[in-house]
């Protein structure tokens, strides 16, 4: 079949839907594939993703498919599109399909889910291979300094940061009372900023960032973006979130936002490290997977008998404590962030509705 005559039957719902249904037309089975590809996201030349089509798509789908789930196919990578064809059964997978709302949250968790890229895998083998990470703080806070060199120096905890960060910086917030983080993906930093009577926050807020920085080692791995994205599913999946402060982000962003994914990354690692009966199973199995590839040599339970030791010698504090709310990065840059994305997300649902009312035109 000639390639124009397959834009022909594109182009008309009602003559692919007799092809499909016509068991004499003998050369339907050489270019089913391809014609199935073309409409849900033009990928003939992706034997892999179009075999995967031709067996999951319910067959009328073919023939006038949703703009989003177009855009689902396309865009969505092979491996995160086989992790959630395996989470459902035949029936929970065809309604998936079939509620445009749904491939749309989905498709919007995975495309903006995915980590930024930050040090390249060299530099993470780098680090590890140093002796300790480098703690800068400014003149004034020299006793934060060696607190946590001291935290840091010769522990396990200090084999993890060693192994993910560039360097800590300390410093104080512009004003006030809290605990402050920001992870820099640029140079692999974390900063941590402290202030008044709330200055023993720096060690949860640590480890918070520590995830930050987990999930861009992740993806230097082989086999790493994959195992992320299962866990972007795993968040869309489950109904309960652990931590307060990462739903309180899905109250305002939404699920599928990019922010609240990190953030839940972050704040689960965390809650891994010194409380792992606060995760579900599915997260607690796979962050023990990550952990066996990156750590296999530290032994978990030592480690958080570790940091329940550092805790209380160092602040008199308890892993209950330790399960406050993480403010990550500066509130004011993060108000001016959510106004930025709210901007994005209006031009992007404009764009979105002109796509659509493109698509239905030429459908009519």
């Amino acid at each position: 079949m000639a390639d124009l005559e397959l834009q022909q039957i594109l182009g008309d719902g009602d003559v692919l839907g007799r092809c499909l249904e016509d068991p004499h037309r003998h050369e339907l089975d050489a270019v089913r594939n391809r014609v199935r590809a073309l409409i849900l996201g033009k990928v003939d030349t992706d034997p892999d993703r179009a075999a995967f089509i031709e067996e999951n798509v319910p067959a009328d789908l073919y023939v006038k498919p949703s703009y989003d789930l177009q855009s689902f196919f396309h865009r969505t990578s092979l491996s995160f599109l086989r992790l959630l064809r395996a989470q459902c059964d035949s029936a929970q997978w065809e309604s998936f399909l079939r509620q445009p709302d749904q491939v749309s949250q989905i498709s919007k968790a995975w495309f903006f889910g995915r980590p930024d890229f930050g040090p390249k895998k060299d530099e993470f083998d780098a680090y590890k291979r140093r002796e300790t990470v480098p703690v800068i703080a400014p003149s004034g806070l020299e006793r934060k300094k060696a607190e946590l060199e001291e935290i840091l120096q010769g522990k396990m905890l200090g084999q993890v940061v060693k192994a993910l960060v560039s360097q800590l910086t300390v410093a104080p917030p512009k004003g006030g009372d809290g605990w402050f983080g920001d992870y820099n993906r640029k140079s692999g930093g974390i900063s941590l900023s402290t202030h008044g009577r709330n200055s023993e926050m720096v060690f949860p807020t640590l480890l918070h960032e520590l995830g930050h920085a987990l999930d861009k080692w992740l993806i230097r791995e082989e086999g790493g973006m994959e195992l992320f994205e299962y866990y972007i599913l795993l968040t869309q999946l489950e109904s309960t979130i652990e931590s307060p402060y990462a739903d309180s982000i899905a109250l305002k962003d939404g699920r599928n936002s990019g922010l609240f994914i990190k953030e839940s990354f972050a704040e689960d690692f965390r809650l891994f490290l010194i409380k792992p009966s606060g995760l579900s199973i599915s997260k607690k199995m796979f962050f023990e997977k990550v952990w066996e590839m990156i750590f296999p040599e530290i032994p978990l339970e030592d480690l958080r008998v570790e940091i329940r030791l550092l805790l209380g010698d160092f602040h008199g504090k308890s892993i209950g404590d330790l399960l406050k709310k993480t403010r990550c990065r500066n509130p004011v840059k993060m108000a001016r962030a959510a106004l930025r994305k709210e901007q994005v997300d209006e031009a992007e649902r404009l764009e979105e509705e002109k796509k659509r009312k493109k698509l239905e035109e030429e459908e009519a």
